[in-house]
Order: structure tokens, then C-alpha cells, then sequence
């Protein structure tokens, strides 16, 4: 009897897949007010609403007049001021970490968020 066949074969790389898709995850974009947010994700650059999905490894921008608030994995809640650029650098269990690279952000956490690491290159 062989272990696996071809369609479970196929079931359980499509498991493992969606695990590690769900598992790179950071968050959602829940509001966007002015025009829309641009997201570059790989080599892509797309124009994002409410309701993206982030990922780790995203750089977020917003205009000079977006204002957009991210929900995190987690129970993190960070808004991104106008002119912003981040980029979502890590996200694991125990901490998500983004770098602002233009602009200003504001944030708060609740003790069931875990730890959240934020950088400027001008701090």
C-alpha cells in the first residue's frame, strides 16, 4: 500500500501551502481615507483598498493626503500619517517588526499583541 496517492499528495502540499501563506500574514489595511494606498509587494506595485491583506515583506505608501490605519496580526493597531512610506520587515509569533522609511506612524498595543519593533532611519 503506498503511503500517499496522487490526490492526497496534492491536498497536502495545498495545506502546507496555505499554512505558510497564512503564516506570512501581518495584518489588514481596515481604513483609507484620501486616495488610495500603494503596496509594493515583490516587484509588484499595486494600488490597495480597505480590506488588503499585508504580508511581510510589504512596503506601504501613502500620498500626500492618505491617511490609512493597518490592524495587525495580533491585536496591533498602527496608523500611517500622510507622505509615509513602511515596510513590513518580519512577522512571527512573537513579534512583528516594520521600518519607516518616510513619514510618521502612530501605534498602540494591547498586552495580547505580543511585541511590535519599529525603526526610522533618522532615529
Amino acid at each position: 500500500m503506498r503511503w500517499f496517492s496522487g490526490r492526497s499528495r496534492l491536498l497536502a502540499v495545498l495545506l502546507v501551502l496555505t499554512l505558510r501563506a497564512l503564516a506570512e500574514e501581518a495584518g489588514t489595511a481596515t481604513l483609507i481615507e484620501g486616495p488610495p494606498l500603494r503596496l509594493i509587494r515583490g516587484a509588484t506595485m499595486m494600488v490597495a483598498g480597505e480590506g488588503v491583506k499585508l504580508r511581510r515583506g510589504d512596503i506601504l505608501e501613502t500620498s500626500d493626503a492618505t491617511f490609512a490605519q493597518l490592524e495587525l496580526t495580533g491585536g496591533g493597531v498602527v496608523a500611517l500619517g500622510p507622505s509615509t512610506r513602511a515596510f513590513l520587515l518580519r512577522r512571527d509569533p512573537r513579534m512583528t517588526e516594520m521600518v519607516v522609511l518616510d513619514g510618521w506612524l502612530k501605534a498602540e498595543m494591547t498586552k495580547a499583541a505580543g511585541t511590535y519593533t519599529y525603526a526610522s532611519p533618522t532615529l
